[in-house]
């Protein structure tokens, strides 16, 4: 198998380099997200946490680690940064003192909004020339090549 993804057409007989292609996406992805978190001081796995939390609503350390496949001292290290940068509120629980929740203020909530909107223009760009029917395709091989996987395991 080779280093580069190949140009053959799907269904040829070739098994194209699942690897090199998802390597090559992600690359490309995480490319046009720091595009739009870094000249707000914020790194990719900031902007995860603020758009889990805007997504999920307020949660503690742990849950947004599970959420987000993150370790949860990286998330307390996002955590503490984005306190700092008054982006997030961190407050103890009023069930449990030792858990603190976090939670978006206005301005990290403006801010996730502003990023998140500026990524989709950028995917639309990114997928400029596909059909709807070519991306909905997209999507369906990505959940069947996930679902594969996950039968395997």
């Amino acid at each position: 198998m080779t280093d580069t993804p190949t140009d053959e057409t799907p269904g040829s007989g070739e098994v194209p380099d699942l690897g090199g292609l998802q390597v090559s996406l992600r690359r490309s992805v995480l490319t046009s997200i720091r595009r739009h978190t870094e000249p707000r001081g914020l790194s990719v796995e900031e902007f995860g946490v603020l758009s889990a939390l805007r997504a999920r609503g307020p949660g503690s350390v742990t849950r947004l680690a599970r959420a987000l496949n993150y370790d949860p001292t990286s998330v307390s290290r996002s955590a503490f940064r984005l306190t700092e940068q008054g982006l997030l509120n961190s407050d103890r629980s009023e069930e449990d003192r030792r858990v603190v929740v976090l939670s978006l203020t206005d301005r990290g909530e403006a801010t996730v909004r502003e990023i998140a909107e500026g990524i989709e223009d950028t995917y639309r760009r990114l997928l400029a020339g596909s059909s709807p029917d070519d991306i909905d395709g997209f999507v369906h091989t990505i959940q069947l090549i996930r679902a594969n996987f996950q039968s395997m395991e």
